[in-house]
């Protein structure tokens, strides 16, 4: 159950005080984040980042109570990075794992968290200088963990993976800011609003004809999963064993639609 932070107990700690303590903790995951790390520690990163993500989820939500929608971005922006680096240790602990669908899969949740926090953090410096965004571009901690996770990319996975788009028909949905159907609303999907990211919920599949292979699917948790070895056996993408049943040739296991999406509640 998510525990909400009192007004009481967050009066003790000033925004300053939060921003430093948030610093301190992001330095210290970041010098564990390496394919390298023992499982030990991510373990212990995991458990450690789990309540961070909630409690500066509270926060968030307590600025958006008062109507600060700068403090609001602020703790959205750190919820996202957080939850960027808990993906990113998760993503490392599957791979030790061999559940390598699984670590690609929390590979992608990290870089959609990162992008977003982008989003915010350009929002929140739309008005500086440029000598002033150009130094945040180089040196902000979401650009360092942009480019390691963009290492693990590269470094960690197979580079010939074959993406899947489906062609479905679906309702247009609802708007997560304000909850109106999305058609009837203010927002653009994408939009940052007082701590909270627009996007279309609720929406519903009201048809499903095709699906095509592409090179830059809208989600690359969509691909094929099997594969076949030079003496045309089955095998698995990932580990090249083989796959646990046999298949004809020219069959293929793939993922079509991804479900579950990365949580910015």
């Amino acid at each position: 159950m998510e525990r909400k932070i009192s007004e009481v107990e967050a009066t003790k700690l000033g925004f300053d005080e939060i921003d430093e303590a948030f610093s301190k903790t992001l330095k210290k995951q970041l010098l564990d984040l390496y394919a390298t790390t023992s499982k030990k520690i991510i373990k212990d990163r995991l458990h450690e980042l789990s309540p961070l993500i909630e409690i500066h989820r509270n926060y968030k939500y307590q600025a958006i109570q008062r109507e600060e929608e700068t403090e609001a971005n602020v703790f959205f922006l750190m919820q996202c990075i957080f939850s960027s680096v808990h993906s990113a240790f998760l993503m490392i602990k599957l791979h030790k794992d061999e559940q390598n669908l699984d670590s690609w899969c929390s590979l992608i949740d990290a870089i959609e968290y990162i992008d977003i926090a982008t989003r915010v953090a350009q929002k929140l410096t739309v008005n500086a200088c440029t000598h002033n965004k150009q130094e945040i571009a180089e040196n902000h901690a979401i650009f360092i963990i942009k480019k390691r996770l963009d290492l693990f990319s590269h470094g960690l996975f197979r580079p010939d993976m074959i993406f899947t788009s489906p062609g479905i028909i679906e309702s247009i949905g609802d708007c997560s800011i304000c909850g109106l159907p999305f058609q009837k609303c203010d927002h653009s999907e994408g939009d940052i609003e007082m701590g909270r990211f627009c996007q279309r919920i609720n929406r519903k599949i009201i048809d499903a004809d095709h699906s095509a292979i592409v090179e830059n699917p809208k989600d690359r948790r969509c691909i094929f999963t099997s594969s076949f070895n030079l003496d045309k056996v089955s095998i698995d993408f990932f580990s090249r064993e083989p796959t646990p049943q046999s298949k004809a040739n020219n069959t293929y296991e793939a993922i079509i639609q991804h479900l579950e999406g990365i949580n910015l509640r």
